[in-house]
């Protein structure tokens, strides 16, 4: 009888354990799949946010009239 109740009680740890890998390593994927996912969208953010630096430190060395592309008046 006791033989009986320690064989089952460790295929009960065993199917646990194993149920809790599973359960982690399935978290673990999704938490990698974000962060992958994540990171790929900030660098992108990035990438725009330098392309708008460069525009508008182009942009801050011309005068107003050659933003609107108009030739400047001169005296």
């Amino acid at each position: 009888m006791i033989t009986t109740y320690k064989v089952s009680l460790d295929v009960a740890v065993d199917a646990i354990t194993l149920s809790t890998i599973a359960s982690i390593d399935e978290r673990k994927r999704r938490i990698e799949t974000d962060f992958k996912e994540d990171f790929k969208d900030i660098q992108v953010r990035l990438k725009a946010l330098d392309v708008d630096r460069t525009e508008l430190a182009s942009i801050s060395g011309r005068k107003g009239s050659e933003c609107m592309g108009q030739t400047p008046i001169l005296p």
